[in-house]
């Protein structure tokens, strides 16, 4: 028998008889100190169960202790700890979890863990009482992914940390956790990836997110080299090393050329793109709660056009948003989206649609939307987590935005940019998000952004757009203009209509009480569906005022008393609605006795009404060549229809993406009356930038001690009559643009031709997205005599002022001091009087006076005024565009377009329209004459011109020759026979020869006469020489190719000069004392022979009856020889 030690035997002996509690309360003692060691003993040893202690080692227990004594109510209510141990044998690593209250269900946790790459061998619960204090310990067995126990040395604590952030909601669990224990990353590197992930499936949906996981599970080396380059790029902590990351970056391409799967390669890199087209994330932010990508769009792998400047990406746990800009100054509306499937989708077709309706202001379009991953059932608590939702998307793109401090620009803390300086970002209201503009200035405040509460337009110190109804009063505009051109006024004759939205709404409620001749046959929304077949407007325009002062009304609460037999309301749940034959007769249907809810949906689209006014949510309407699919708006597929199949005269688009593009040119080229949803809806946003220029600037007088904020809340309220003026009359100008080129569209296809080529060249337009004519479909139009429709104008209008603002800014043209008149006349005269010196000081003022000038010229002279110049003489858009600016001040058409305009809705349009071509041609006219004679400043030029024209205009009735004066008198008779005031009607007639004036006033200036008498003599020598029946007839030549109507307009100035010439000749010639009349007599009798030749050519070419541009040329070389 071998030797036994007593002392060893003892020691064994005693061991023996130690119990679990005894060696317990000795390693307390030993670990804590006797005083703290016997407190936590007597604590925890009474509670712990006869089975846990049977199975747990003390020094496991000593974990378990530690764990529970720490555990506390809130965010320290679950605690992980990780640990292997040997049992009979067998190792597995122990995932503890310990949950203060109540009792973790197996199915809340398991997935967590086999999310992890874990597979759960068992689980062992222990109940740790006692009185009022329960306290859960969960006890898993796990294996790792390769059947393993964990490396809980390296590992444990990144599971641990994994698992409570998962299950505290900042971290989500999906299979991409695998990388915890396969590539040695923890749960905010996974983040990183995951939101890499989340965000480019947004972007292009090719493989599902498993799949995507599965990519980076297989080549866990790759995913951990990625996420060092991401840091490396952006870890602020870290030298920003460029070699290295390249170095990096090469690294990451071998490996990604050994992987063998193609998906798993394209996967692998598209991250790899990713992460190189971020110029700015917050992950390194402290206390960040979201994380944020800043991208640049165009970077961006496998991005579908058309392509942001920059967006912003925003991930949370329980929400994801999305913010898109076309350009570093720009703004949009902040949706609350419940298209959780495709939302970006969705904000990047409002984006489209912002980038056109932001034309009439500074900044380009942006737009912005978040989704919630799980919205409450309960009201209160929905409106509570979207009003979180937002809140950390505001705050995401503020962490990344620079700011302006004294000017200057300053970086976000903690971010690291790979951009250029980007201080600018403001956001609005949308769908769901009309009462959080508060909340986001709120934010701002902290964030001490430079805009203060120009950050969110709206809001307790804004406009509200709902009490001033700016945006359906802007499209109203529209309606008036359409339904006035069909010979019917909206606001003194009742039209039907059918509408989309209800009364509780901004643009529908505004809208259906824009006129109280409107008769309301149907309208439905999300809820309910309202017909009333024979509407009394008096009534129906009562009820409807009565529900738009109801809170939160519905259609649900109209007076049923108040519609007519065989109407009546029915909630869109309803399984089969009955149709009356007073319904049947209104909404055009055939012998049926009811239909479903969506099928009556689709009969109000389809009726047969004055007016379809859509101010809801939603795409009702496409093309008869497009799918649903095509759409994109999957709610309303059920409800949609065709636009051949519409029988409305006039569609309002007050609502955004109501039709598809595809959709408003079908109805248009079937002769139905629409724009656009962003010429229609334009006010919002005008309103809302008026408001945020007004801050910005008013904030210079308050950091100045020039006002105090209250004394700014007043001025703003104050002027805000202003604002609304100036916005809608933006939509007026808009409108009436528009129907000036339909109305001439046929003659100007080249011109769009040319211009569309031109914006396609500047990388503007993509004809395919706005389904705008090929090259060889606008051939075929021009051969067949067809123009453009109005929804395919309205994109012309939108990207021609955006192209033209672009190019002024590139310019030297907005500091000329001339134009600092712009921006008196944008701001309120009260803030114009109070702070003059301030505007020059305003952080925009380039973009106002580009954005200005472009929506002026454009407005007033037409799409392709500036492209079609530029490709005639090869001048620059500034150019163009000073040279206008000199011809509307010089020939004061400003007053004259005013006098028109007032005429509008008192005469027949097409009346109106032909007095505003007048007024358009003398414009042109002295521009192009002004760009062929350059010098000097806006101002000097104008300073120069402006009083002799204004006299030459005064006088010209008095300096016409007869017959010519009588024959323009019986004009005048004519015109104010149809109600055009005498004075408008004299000056209209009159004005064409003012086309001269230009030429009148530097021959007086050579040849020192008064400006009268050279006027007079140009007169009486198109009289004279028959020059004025020379350019009637050469006025009347078609222009069938761009070669034609340059050769013509060539043959015009020609005329023009060659008048100037003979006119300076015979004034210079004669004696001082002889009067025009003489001047021109003795300069012909000089040129006896010549006009004899002349004159015969003459009488020859009139009597052969046209006059080709051959002819006309032939006769301009007759002209010459009398100047020889």
């Amino acid at each position: 028998m071998p030797q036994v030690s007593f002392e060893e035997l003892e020691r064994e002996v005693v061991e023996l008889c130690r119990t679990w509690e005894d060696r317990l309360r000795d390693r307390l003692l030993e670990v804590h100190g006797p005083e703290r060691g016997r407190e936590l003993f007597d604590r925890w040893a009474p509670r712990f169960p006869e089975p846990y202690r049977a199975s747990t080692p003390v020094d496991l227990a000593l974990l378990d202790i530690d764990h529970l004594e720490r555990l506390a109510p809130g965010e320290g209510s679950f605690l992980v700890g990780v640990v292997n141990r040997d049992h009979d044998g067998e190792v597995l690593t122990r995932i503890r979890l310990y949950r203060l209250g109540e009792r973790i269900q197996l199915s809340e946790v398991v997935p967590i863990l086999e999310d992890l790459g874990l597979r759960v061998v068992e689980e062992l619960p222990t109940h740790v009482h006692a009185d009022g204090d329960d306290r859960f310990l969960h006890d898993f067995g796990v294996l790792g992914p390769d059947g393993r126990p964990l490396e809980v040395e390296t590992a444990g604590r990144r599971v641990a940390e994994a698992i409570g952030a998962v299950w505290r909601g900042e971290a989500e669990s999906d299979s991409l956790n695998r990388l915890v224990v396969t590539a040695g990353l923890d749960h905010r590197q996974v983040t990183i990836l995951r939101a890499y992930r989340k965000y480019h499936h947004r972007v292009r949906a090719l493989f599902t997110s498993e799949y995507k996981n599965q990519a980076f599970a297989e080549n866990p080396g790759i995913a951990a080299k990625l996420v060092r380059l991401f840091e490396l790029r952006f870890d602020p902590e870290r030298p920003w090393d460029p070699e290295a990351a390249a170095r990096l970056r090469d690294e990451i391409l071998r490996d990604l050329d050994a992987v063998q799967s193609l998906d798993q390669d394209r996967i692998l890199r598209t991250h790899l793109g990713l992460i190189e087209a971020t110029v700015r994330t917050n992950a390194y932010r402290e206390g960040a709660d979201r994380l944020a990508f800043k991208f640049r769009s165009a970077d961006v792998p496998e991005m579908p056009e058309p392509r942001p400047l920059y967006e912003i990406f925003v991930y949370a746990p329980e929400a994801e948003a999305i913010h898109l800009r076309a350009g570093k100054v720009a703004r949009g509306g902040i949706r609350w989206s419940d298209r959780r499937q495709d939302f970006r989708d969705e904000i990047l077709g409002l984006m489209k649609t912002q980038i056109v309706k932001n034309a009439v202001i500074v900044p380009t379009g942006a737009k912005g939307g978040f989704v919630l991953k799980a919205e409450p059932a309960d009201p209160a608590e929905r409106l509570a987590a979207a009003r979180r939702g937002y809140a950390r998307f505001m705050r995401g793109l503020l962490d990344l935005t620079d700011n302006l401090v004294d000017g200057k620009v300053v970086h976000p803390e903690g971010v690291r940019v790979h951009d250029e300086p980007d201080p600018y970002l403001v956001v609005a209201a949308d769908k769901g998000t009309a009462t959080f503009s508060d909340l986001a200035n709120q934010i701002a405040a902290e964030y001490g952004f430079w805009l203060g509460d120009a950050f969110a337009s709206g809001g307790s110190t804004g406009y509200d757009h709902k009490k001033l109804g700016i945006t359906a009063r802007g499209a109203w505009e529209s309606v008036k203009r359409h339904f006035r051109e069909i010979g019917t006024d909206p606001e003194t004759t009742p039209i039907t209509v059918v509408g989309i939205g209800d009364m509780s709404g901004d643009v529908f409620g505004n809208g259906m009480l824009l006129s109280d001749q409107i008769c309301l046959v149907a309208a439905f929304d999300h809820r309910h569906i309202f017909l009333d077949p024979s509407p009394n407007p008096k009534v129906g325009y009562a009820e409807r005022r009565r529900l738009f002062g109801l809170p939160g009304s519905s259609w649900d609460d109209y007076d049923r008393s108040k519609i007519s037999p065989g109407g009546g309301v029915w909630p869109r749940t309803a399984k089969r609605i009955p149709v009356s034959p007073e319904a049947r007769l209104a909404l055009g249907l055939e012998e049926v006795e009811e239909l479903t809810p969506s099928e009556l949906i689709r009969a109000i689209l389809r009726a047969p009404v004055d007016l379809l006014w859509n101010g809801g949510i939603g795409t009702f309407v496409k093309a008869s060549t497009e799918t649903h699919a095509e759409v994109g708006d999957r709610a309303n597929d059920d409800v949609r229809v065709d636009a051949r199949e519409l029988r409305c005269r006039v569609v309002a688009e007050g609502g955004n993406l109501g039709f598809t593009q595809r959709a408003r040119i079908e109805y248009a080229l079937a002769g139905g009356r629409i724009n656009a949803d962003f010429i229609d809806n334009s006010a919002g946003v005008d309103c809302s930038d008026h408001e945020v220029n007004l801050k910005i600037l008013l904030g210079l007088a308050v950091r100045r001690g020039l006002l105090s904020l209250e004394e700014r809340n007043a001025l703003l309220h104050e002027v805000e009559p202003d604002v609304v003026r100036h916005v809608l009359y933006d939509n007026f100008l808009q409108a009436q643009v528009l129907s000036q080129e339909a109305e001439g569209s046929a003659g100007r296809i080249q011109d769009y031709e040319d211009l569309m080529q031109a914006l396609e060249a500047e990388g503007l337009l993509d004809r395919g997205l706005w389904a705008l004519p090929t090259t060889e479909e606008m051939a075929e139009r021009r051969r067949a005599g067809r123009g453009m429709v109005r929804p395919e104008l309205a994109v012309l209008l939108a990207y021609a002022k955006r192209s033209l603002a672009t190019a002024l800014l590139a310019s030297d043209l907005p500091d000329d001091p001339y134009l600092e008149r712009d921006l008196r006349e944008y701001f309120p005269p009260a803030v114009v009087e109070r702070f003059p010196d301030l505007l020059r000081e305003h952080p925009l003022r380039r973009e106002l006076v580009a954005t200005i000038l472009a929506n002026d010229v454009v407005n007033s002279m037409g799409i392709t005024l500036v492209s079609r110049l530029r490709l005639e003489t090869g001048a620059e858009a500034a150019e163009v565009v000073r040279a206008y600016r000199v011809a509307r001040d010089v020939t004061d058409a400003t007053s004259r377009w005013d006098a028109v305009e007032a005429l509008v809705g008192v005469l027949e349009p097409a009346v109106v329209g032909t007095l505003m071509e007048g007024v358009d041609r003398l414009v042109e006219v002295v521009t192009r004459w002004e760009l062929g004679h350059p010098g000097g400043s806006i101002g000097e030029r104008v300073e120069a011109m402006r009083e002799p024209f204004a006299r030459l205009d005064a006088a010209l009735p008095d300096l016409a020759p007869e017959p010519w004066r009588t024959q323009r008198e019986r004009a005048v008779s004519r015109l104010a026979a149809r109600g055009v005031p005498e004075e408008v009607a004299r000056r209209h007639v009159y004005q064409p020869a003012l086309v001269h004036a230009p030429n009148a006033i530097e021959v007086a200036r050579a040849t020192g006469r008064p400006v009268e008498d050279v006027l007079r003599a140009f007169l009486v020598l198109g009289r004279e020489l028959r020059i004025d029946w020379l350019e009637d007839r050469l006025a009347g030549l078609p222009a069938g190719s761009r070669w034609d109507r340059w050769a013509k307009q060539a043959a015009e100035d020609d005329l023009l000069l060659v008048r100037r010439r003979i006119a300076e000749l015979a004034l210079s010639g004669a004696p001082r004392d002889a009067g025009p009349d003489e001047a021109v007599v003795r300069f012909l009798a000089s040129r006896a022979q010549a006009l004899g030749r002349y004159e015969r050519f003459l009488a020859r070419l009139a009597s052969e009856g046209a006059v080709d541009l051959a002819a006309a040329t032939v006769a301009l070389r007759k002209i010459r020889t009398l100047l020889a």
